[in-house]
């Protein structure tokens, strides 16, 4: 999964909370001419616990992205590394000075991920 993939899953989950509390909102001015304070609190306390769901359940989509993330970011550092290590076995040992220059270079990119 790439960054970009990533970023549209915290957007639409951002957007799925500003929908839930957009739906929220509606249905309590809808329940805003009951004149019933009993049914008003009675409704009140249902979108609470609706509300409290909704954070929970974002909370933990949150979560689960960062694990994702970090799995991911993990995963591609390995690769990397076998890539390079790969290239050094794949090149030609000739002992001429592009090809040493080819193998420092490479040593060095490594180092600096780490």
């Amino acid at each position: 999964m790439s960054s970009i993939d990533l970023k549209f899953l915290i957007f639409a989950q951002i957007g799925i909370d500003i929908a839930i509390v957009f739906f929220i909102i509606i249905l309590i001015r809808k329940l805003r001419p009951l004149n019933n304070g009993k049914s008003l609190r009675e409704g009140t306390n249902i979108f609470e616990s609706l509300l409290i769901d909704a954070d929970k359940l974002s909370s933990q989509l949150r979560k689960e992205l960062g694990k994702k993330h970090q799995l991911i970011k993990g995963l591609n550092d390995k690769l990397d590394n076998r890539i390079m290590s790969l290239n050094v076995l794949l090149l030609p040992m000739k002992g001429d000075q592009s090809t040493l220059m080819i193998i420092r270079f490479l040593q060095k990119a490594r180092k600096k991920r780490f």
